[in-house]
């Protein structure tokens, strides 16, 4: 009888870096998918406090698009040939630009990396601003290959609807994608198991978090000292409550 495998590697990995410095030292093509929010373009209204490239505090958006789709096309060949993409954006409350999403897609397809697959609208309050008008943000799901992606699991989700565009999901904020919703994401896209999953953007490690309650194995990688040490007192057992307006 064949013995399984031990796995190659650690369960949860947290790296406390910047992803531009930590991508280096992560294994080519042993990723699955990847699944990030990465900041919005203008995250608060002032960023004269921004340090030296902060990402989201360029001044003009069509260089944080550009700075997105460099990050985005130095991670694609840390993908498996048959991996996936998924990008989880919206447009800031203080951006006096909007249609982030949408540039961004295009971006990414135009690079030809990727092949853009669905679009999937989170709908809900942001947690961020009292600003009515901001209340969605999108999934772009991206592939390696043509091959259709199913997203059926996730239409299953009582709080999904189905307006002229595609697919909406109810409950999303700004702070955090609706656990549901990373599940079923990675339900769909995981095939292996365990398959390997990373975050470039961790924040305190949901996708992580939730990639590991799965069977799977993630990296996280954050330059927040912060938000790296909430994600290892998840990792140990402790509850953190997330506080709603």
């Amino acid at each position: 009888m064949h013995q399984p495998l031990a796995p190659a590697h650690a369960p949860l990995e947290i790296i406390e870096n910047d992803i531009s410095v930590a991508m280096a030292d992560l294994e080519r093509g042993s990723f699955d998918v990847i699944l990030t929010s990465p900041p919005y373009w203008r995250p608060r209204k002032d960023c004269r406090d921004a340090s030296p490239g902060e990402i989201g505090c360029e001044n003009l958006l069509v260089g944080y698009i550009q700075n997105m789709g460099s990050i985005f096309r130095s991670l694609m060949p840390l993908l498996r040939k048959d991996g996936v993409l998924m990008v989880v954006i919206g447009d800031s409350p203080y951006a006096d630009t909007l249609g982030a999403p949408f540039r961004l897609r295009s971006e990414l397809a135009h690079l030809g990396f990727y092949t853009f697959q669905r679009e999937i609208v989170l709908t809900g309050r942001s947690q961020e601003t009292n600003n009515s008008q901001l209340d969605h943000e999108y999934v772009l799901c991206f592939s390696r290959t043509p091959t259709p992606l199913c997203f059926e699991r996730l239409m299953e989700l009582p709080s999904v609807m189905y307006p002229a565009r595609g697919i909406a999901v109810k409950g999303s904020s700004h702070l955090m994608t609706p656990v549901p919703v990373v599940e079923q994401l990675l339900t769909t896209t995981c095939v292996r198991r365990p398959s390997r999953v990373l975050d470039p953007f961790a924040g305190i490690g949901t996708v992580g978090h939730i990639a590991v309650d799965l069977g799977h194995e993630a990296v996280c990688v954050e330059k927040s000292a912060k938000n790296c040490e909430i994600m290892r007192g998840i990792a140990n057992g402790e509850k953190v409550t997330f506080l709603t307006k």
